[in-house]
């Protein structure tokens, strides 16, 4: 269930019974970015939960919860994951979100199920009048399961007046198996809802290990001297509660009438954090800004040798300093890292693998800063290169055959992780082409003259690699006329089957390419070879075509007179074989008295089909090219030849 994100406001919801309900297992549910009310017309009636799990059966199997940028008011409490199922949830994840006025329940309730991962982060919670998060299942999955590990983050929140009615803030106190752990840190924390009846931690030895570090709280005490066990500083004395970094002054809220969490500008809490950075929801940093001063780097790769331009942004109102000194901390976390920077501008150099924290401090206030750790690699060098051409349509190409043509040359660097894929071209050929790079691996050839060229392409990260392509380059001379004759000046054929060498003439006698192809209009007149030779199939004219191959689409043509082209039959020993019809389109049938064996071949003597047929049965030529060819055929022992006309 999710609001347009692209609207100004987020929509705002009214649920006056019950808010979303989930009543099937193996679901993952998300709610974003909208605004909720619980509250009835009269500001008295409160709707149950945000989001309620309403199950009719134990051990079951759920998968994520999301909810992330909601704002939700007037509810029992939030999210409720049924009573006494002992039910799985994989991941719960609170993101960005403002929920106050949740008087009843707590704001997340397992209810004797569990979460394997409950994450809160980056949200202010007031006004929680029972409490905040509470116990997850003491027992397994089902019965004989195996003992799931659990683990609660919450960090980078704000809470104002939560816990309340003998309940809690956190409370862990029924898992005895040592299966829990729980992080609270980065959070601001300040006041409970009932100071004299509230138990703000209730957290069993026995639970699993639990850290609260980094965090502010301010009257977060209990005043019953009955229930001081539940106070942070009593609950810090178990083995498995570690408590470090706690600051317990007022945060300086900027008006907590109207529930602004803001923080002064100067508060210490700004770098309180367990990295350094702010602690508290995020929203509630100065008016000025979400961050006061943040760190922004593509660090994708850091390469020691390789300068790093980084950029701080600052983002305080009025005209006061806005420039901000960088710093760097070498061998961080103990590695060998290195590297300087300029403290006015930001540009880091490194010089040695490891790790270094980089730090730009706001010259207005040196409370203003933010860290970055970058991680410096050795510098991979490139070790191959391989070049390789395509054509306009993207085919692998050797050469350029046609008037001012062109190639794509594309280089494969190894390996794909060097650090610097850079590479020059360069074009040696005398003035035949020229070179243009196009993207950081491929260049454009264009053919300018004829002859061979050499494109060379070679890495700029000083490894020396380099490697090298021929082209040769023709057709820039185009054909501008083609003659066709006959061998002799001849223009006829008049022997049965006879042949006649044809003749194509290319001008100019400089042109690059000199090549042609050959064709007839009438295949059932005469065929031609690809080197010209024209072979008589049947009395008639014909016309043979040049067309020259470089590209200039020039052509030349000859009209050959074909005569006295006899009987297409040739008996070779009895009459009584025959094959109809001839010519033929698709198909002949051989007239025989008994099965036979059938070869074809084409005028050059290669078989193109070989078969054996039973009387009067069809022999398909369909994939037959139009043209001349000789059948042979063997019926027991006669014999007999025909030369056969494929239309």
């Amino acid at each position: 269930v999710m609001g347009d994100p692209r609207l100004s406001e987020k929509p705002r919801v009214t649920l006056l019974d019950n808010g979303f309900r989930v009543i099937e297992d193996s679901l993952s549910v998300a709610i974003k970015n909208l605004t909720l009310n619980g509250y009835n017309a009269d500001s008295t009636h409160r709707a149950e939960f945000i989001l309620l799990y309403r199950l009719y059966k134990s051990y079951q199997t759920f998968y994520k919860i999301d909810i992330d940028n909601v704002e939700a008011w007037g509810f029992r409490g939030g999210i409720d994951l049924e009573q006494n199922k002992h039910c799985y949830y994989d991941t719960i994840l609170v993101n960005n979100v403002i929920w106050h006025d949740f008087l009843g329940d707590y704001a997340i309730d397992p209810n004797i199920n569990f979460a394997k991962y409950l994450k809160v982060t980056n949200s202010t919670f007031y006004d929680l009048g029972t409490g905040f998060v509470k116990n997850p299942d003491f027992l397994q999955a089902a019965p004989n399961d195996t003992l799931i590990h659990k683990t609660y983050i919450i960090d980078h929140n704000t809470f104002f007046r939560v816990a309340g009615n003998n309940n809690s803030f956190i409370q862990v106190n029924d898992p005895k198996d040592e299966s829990v752990t729980l992080t609270c840190t980065n959070n601001i924390v300040c006041r409970l809802f009932h100071e004299y009846n509230a138990r703000p931690f209730r957290i069993d030895p026995l639970a699993g290990d639990f850290t609260i570090a980094y965090n502010a709280f301010y009257r977060f005490d209990v005043m019953d001297a009955a229930k001081d066990i539940f106070n942070l500083d009593s609950v810090a004395l178990q083995a498995n509660v570690h408590v470090n970094n706690i600051q317990r002054f007022y945060p300086g809220y900027a008006d907590t009438v109207s529930f602004d969490f803001t923080i002064p500008d100067t508060s210490s809490l700004y770098s309180a954090g367990s990295d350094g950075g702010a602690i508290g929801d995020p929203r509630w940093a100065p008016k000025a800004a979400a961050k006061v001063v943040s760190i922004e780097a593509v660090l994708i790769k850091v390469v020691e040798g390789i300068d790093l331009q980084l950029k701080a942004v600052v983002t305080l109102e009025g005209s006061v300093d806005k420039t901000v000194t960088w710093s760097v901390e070498n061998a961080w976390g103990g590695t060998t890292g290195a590297a300087a920077i300029d403290a006015a501008t930001g540009l880091l150099s490194p010089t040695a693998a490891g790790k270094v924290r980089v730090k730009a401090t706001s010259n207005y206030n040196n409370a203003f800063y933010d860290t970055i750790i970058v991680t410096i690699e050795a510098k991979t060098l490139v070790t191959s290169i391989t070049l390789a051409a395509t054509n306009a349509q993207g085919n692998p190409a050797t050469e350029i055959t046609n008037k001012g043509g062109f190639l794509t040359i594309t280089a494969t660097i190894l390996p794909g992780n060097a650090d610097d894929k850079s590479i020059t071209w360069s074009l040696s050929g005398d003035g035949k082409a020229t070179i243009t790079p196009k993207t950081p691996t491929t260049a454009e050839l264009v053919a300018v003259q004829c002859g061979d060229v050499v494109v060379k392409a070679t890495a700029n990260d000083g490894s020396g690699t380099v490697d090298e392509l021929t082209i040769p380059i023709s057709g820039q001379t185009p054909v501008t006329s083609v003659t066709v004759t006959g061998e002799g000046g001849a223009t006829t054929i008049t022997v049965n089957g006879g042949t006649l060498q044809m003749i194509a003439t290319v001008t100019p006698d400089t042109a690059c390419i000199k090549e042609v192809t050959w064709s007839v209009d009438k295949s059932e007149v005469a065929t031609i070879s690809a080197t010209g030779l024209l072979t008589a199939v049947s009395n008639g004219t014909v016309t043979v075509t040049a067309r020259a191959t470089d590209g200039s689409y020039k052509t030349g043509t000859l009209d050959i007179t074909i005569s006295n082209q006899g009987d297409l039959v040739h008996s070779l020993t009895v009459d009584e074989i025959r094959i109809v019809p001839n010519p033929a389109v698709d198909f002949f049938v051989v007239k025989a008295d008994q099965r036979s064996e059938v070869t074809i071949s084409n005028i050059t003597g290669a078989v193109v089909l070989v078969t054996e047929v039973d009387p009067n049965i069809a022999v398909p030529v369909t994939d037959l090219k139009p043209g001349l060819y000789i059948v042979n055929v063997k019926a027991g022992d006669q014999t007999r030849m025909f030369r056969l006309v494929k239309h």
